[in-house]
């Protein structure tokens, strides 16, 4: 009897997780075809925000108490109003986020525009330590804070793949993270395509919802 309802149970979380995935992918769908058409930076920005899971899998939901998100865009502000016309046009929205109990501030460029390594330093390291300083304004530890920038294409000083691979081990330890739209897409869409292929093989239930999807 334990076993049967072990097993129930089994199927059941299966089910339920094979639903979360099929809608996540219906998501790095939409999400792919804004980027393709270069367009919608305003919905392409609301879909990274709601949906965290797309910049790391462990990112479920932002955990940032609302005074400390106005806190932080208020810190932010003049620092985007001083950027050059050249960096603003570079970027269309700077985010800030805490989710996992990390810290993360979210660097969305625009797909069409360029980025070079230095550039993209200087631009963060200033919303970095702000954000740092504030931390230890309020006695929160400073060393869960990350950086990640959205880029369109790799930064035009990775050249081959020694400067590169230098170039991320130098981010690395200023704790910043570089992906393009297209490389945030692709692995979102192996990992949950992975996962609906190993939920179909081990859930009963996965087999009766993907009949009555067939039927609809």
């Amino acid at each position: 009897s334990f076993t049967d309802i072990f097993l129930e149970l089994d199927d059941i979380e299966a089910s339920w997780y094979y639903q979360i995935a099929k809608n996540r992918l219906s998501v790095i769908t939409k999400l792919s075809k804004l980027v393709d058409e270069n367009s919608c930076e305003k919905v392409i920005q609301e879909i990274i925000c709601e949906n965290l899971w797309l910049l790391d899998p462990s990112w479920d939901r932002a955990t940032e108490t609302p005074e400390m998100k106005r806190t932080v865009k208020k810190i932010f502000y003049p620092i985007s109003k001083n950027l050059t016309d050249e960096e603003r046009n570079g970027r269309f929205d700077i985010l800030y986020k805490k989710t996992s109990g990390r810290h993360v501030i979210i660097d969305l460029k625009r797909p069409e525009v360029p980025v070079k390594t230095t550039q993209l330093i200087d631009q963060v390291e200033k919303y970095r330590w702000a954000l740092l300083d504030q931390l230890e304004k309020a006695d929160e530890p400073t060393s869960d804070v990350e950086t990640l920038c959205i880029v369109g294409s790799e930064l035009t000083d990775w050249t081959d793949n020694r400067i590169r691979t230098e170039w991320i081990n130098a981010l690395k330890t200023k704790s910043i993270r570089v992906v393009t739209y297209v490389q945030l897409i692709k692995e979102a869409e192996i990992s949950y395509r992975n996962y609906l292929e190993k939920a179909k093989k081990r859930a009963r239930i996965v087999k009766l919802l993907e009949k009555i999807d067939k039927l609809d």
